[in-house]
């Protein structure tokens, strides 16, 4: 059943459906799905909740998303909360906000901004990560890997008690890697940039290695 074949469903206020397949699933209010969700798109302003898996070729957020177990999506935008039990695919994602993933995600070109938790590996091709607050990773892999402290953050770390803009992570390998305020193991990558208020155990680099005066490195390597 192609996307256009597809029925659209329109939730306004406080709802719930058993789940299905749609094509345009549009949510103002708050909505409980009790099964898998599977459609073209899914918009929500308020909060969804979908008690299974989501299938969804866009997902436009202003609000909560809370999937039971795992999210795979071509798409994916907005700002909010989002929270997958399971493991997370998507080719885009530009998202302010939260993000947790119990599992692996596996991303495509993702911009993040805000705060993230993922418990296994966290791959992508191109990830552009600016700290809002408190995050961690499994592991970190990929190819293009920025983590830096977005200026909102600092900010947010004067009136919040929530914990400063950092990152933790196991392992962190990919081709170019550039890290600000992120604590890890090990560091591994072809040209390598460790930024201020980096501790980090060991470093392994193949062609260009840079660290900032105030970041910590234990040994260096060169591969």
């Amino acid at each position: 059943m192609d996307n256009q074949s597809r029925p659209a469903l329109k939730l306004v206020g406080t709802s719930a459906s058993n789940g299905g397949v749609f094509g345009q699933v549009k949510i103002t209010g708050e909505c409980e799905f009790r099964g898998d969700l599977d459609c073209g798109r899914l918009a929500c302003t308020g909060s969804v909740a979908v008690r299974g898996g989501l299938t969804a070729a866009a997902i436009k957020l202003t609000g909560t998303c809370g999937v039971e177990t795992d999210l795979v999506s071509g798409e994916i935008g907005g700002t909010g909360e989002l929270k997958v039990k399971g493991g997370l695919r998507s080719e885009k994602v530009r998202l302010s906000g939260h993000l947790a993933v119990d599992k692996d995600a596996e991303l495509g070109d993702a911009v993040l901004r805000g705060a993230i938790v993922c418990g296994g590996l966290l791959s992508a091709d191109r990830l552009d990560l600016g700290l809002f607050g408190p995050s961690s990773v499994g592991e970190l892999g990929g190819g293009r890997l920025r983590v830096r402290r977005s200026r909102m953050g600092a900010l947010k770390n004067l009136v919040s008690s929530g914990g400063a803009a950092s990152l933790k992570a196991g392992t962190i390998e990919g081709d170019q890697v550039e890290l600000q305020y992120t604590e890890a193991d090990v560091v591994k990558g072809g040209d390598i940039v460790i930024g201020p208020g980096c501790k980090i155990g060991r470093v392994e680099y193949s062609r260009e290695l840079r660290v900032d005066s105030r970041a910590q490195v234990g040994q260096r390597v060169r591969i």
